[in-house]
C-alpha cells in the first residue's frame, strides 16, 4: 500500500506555520529568516524519513518541483 507524498500542507501542520510560510521558505524567499527556513527544512526531512515516502509540492494554483539537493 503506497504511502501518499508530503506536502507543503503536512509540513506547515507539522511546524506549525501556513503553507505559504513553507512554499516561501523552499523558495529561499528573503522576507522568511533563514533560521525559520532552516527549521523548515527539518520538519520536511524528519516527515520524509519517517514516511519513507516522496515530496509533492502541488497545490491548487501552482505546481513547484524540487531540484535534487534542496532538501
Amino acid at each position: 500500500n503506497p504511502m501518499a507524498p508530503v506536502t507543503m500542507q503536512d509540513i506547515a501542520d507539522a511546524a506549525g506555520v501556513h503553507r505559504t510560510t513553507v512554499s516561501l521558505a523552499l523558495r529561499h524567499h528573503p522576507s522568511i529568516p533563514a533560521q525559520t527556513r532552516d527549521r523548515l527544512l527539518e520538519v520536511a526531512d524528519d516527515l520524509l524519513d519517517t514516511s519513507g515516502t516522496t515530496l509533492s509540492l502541488k497545490n491548487h494554483r501552482d505546481h513547484e518541483n524540487l531540484e535534487d539537493g534542496d532538501l
